[in-house]
């Protein structure tokens, strides 16, 4: 029976189409034959190797019957590895695509591209549509491609969210192969710090083990419109993303049985928006999780004592950690701005000659101003955040409640 696997992603530049065509590629290699399916108006896999010269028969012209599903499937790099892409790219047809994904015509389309094949690996177009709802529908699993940036850490929520209604609403098979983390810079600090927050925040083993690294030798394989197998400075990738091949087929076995991690379980309360209400359980394992309700209570204590709108704690890459009063929205666009308002008192420490910067205050154009303090814990930088009325000096407030961070969480 034909596995389909959707390769998917929350937002661009992370790495989909390169995994999709190298897991596609690791498949083949360990004696599976595979179909890559090009559902990415990007056309990103459509761009490697003989399918270039095939982008006038596609889906879009099986959805019109202009042709077979026979048709469009082309060998690739060998004869394991074929594709098939979504056609001619003229704005008619790619709203024509959409259309025919929305009143239900792709599902049936790609179960048509199954038969001979043991994988389908279909590379998804980037973020939420209706074309991504329509492979899901079919899917048997769903691979998330993510790399470590903050963005990642802020958009993830919601497109889980998608995958949980999905497999709720649309299509109860769909199980998580897991989520892959790809362009990893292991002597980058800060994406470093955000794999250690995935890791210890979110359930065991939702992330695959296998770290696909940062590798320039990659660019020279999507030039040659090959994998990673097939050039030999990136043959140490190759193997890593052999690797991953391994591991989703280990996984496989969980999958069929049901035992794999539910998207159920995907929402740690530590990346999703909670209702203040709903509260949080004090969690002592981790000295500067911040999502506890000492914290909670800090902040809360710093807001009605100074007449804050609200406040949230951000770490240097700009990733809220603890929110008080603000919407998601709102508290990540605040969290955003905390490094870049740090490099400014770094600044003024410089040309005011002072020892130590630690907070600076902005009027906004709203009538409200954004007052910043920075506080320190095991030497890691954090930024305390307020918002208020201009009216109102939060300062002395904001330095007791950084004091009071510092003791509880040191």
């Amino acid at each position: 029976m034909t596995r389909i696997i959707a390769v998917t992603s929350q937002k661009g530049g992370v790495g989909k189409t390169t995994t999709a065509i190298n897991l596609a590629a690791s498949l083949a290699r360990l004696g599976h034959k595979i179909l890559i399916v090009d559902c990415d108006p990007q056309g990103g896999a459509g761009s490697h190797g003989s399918l270039k010269s095939s982008a006038g028969h596609g889906m879009i012209q099986i959805l019109r019957r202009e042709c077979e599903p026979s048709d469009t499937i082309t060998p690739l790099f060998d004869d394991k590895v074929f594709g098939c892409v979504i056609g001619s790219k003229t704005p008619a047809d790619l709203i024509y695509f959409e259309s025919r994904a929305a009143d239900g015509g792709l599902p049936p389309l790609i179960k048509a591209l199954a038969p001979g094949f043991d994988y389908l690996v279909i590379d998804a177009p980037v973020g939420s549509s209706t074309t991504i709802k329509a492979i899901l529908e079919v899917a048997d699993e769903m691979l998330l491609t993510v790399n470590c940036k903050a963005a990642t850490v802020k958009t993830l929520p919601d497109f889980i969210r998608l995958a949980q209604w999905l497999r709720t609403e649309v299509n109860p098979r769909l199980k998580l192969a897991g989520i892959a983390v790809t362009m990893y810079r292991d002597d980058d600090h800060s994406e470093k710090k955000i794999l250690d927050h995935f890791r210890a925040k979110l359930p065991r083993g939702l992330f695959l083990e296998t770290i696909i690294p940062f590798d320039p030798n990659l660019e020279m394989a999507s030039i040659r419109s090959v994998p990673a197998l097939m050039v030999s400075s990136a043959r140490e990738t190759a193997r890593r993303y052999l690797d991953m091949a391994v591991e989703i087929k280990q996984r496989e076995g969980e999958l069929e049985n049901g035992a794999a991690l539910d998207l159920g379980d995907l929402i740690a309360e530590e990346i999703s928006e909670r209702h203040p209400e709903e509260g949080r359980p004090d969690d002592d394992s981790d000295r500067t999780n911040f999502r506890n309700r000492r914290t909670e209570d800090i902040l809360a204590s710093m807001c009605d004592q100074a007449n804050l709108i609200g406040a949230v704690i951000a770490d240097r890459t700009g990733l809220p950690l603890a929110i008080h009063n603000l919407k998601g929205g709102s508290a990540d666009t605040i969290a955003a701005m905390a490094p870049e308002l740090g490099k400014t008192l770094e600044k003024a420490a410089v040309y005011m000659d002072q020892p130590k910067a630690n907070n600076i205050s902005i009027d906004l154009d709203s009538g409200d101003r954004l007052v910043l303090r920075t506080f320190s814990i095991d030497t890691t930088r954090f930024f305390l955040v307020g918002l208020c009325p201009q009216t109102i000096d939060p300062a002395g407030e904001m330095v007791l409640a950084a004091t009071r961070l510092t003791e509880e969480l040191a």
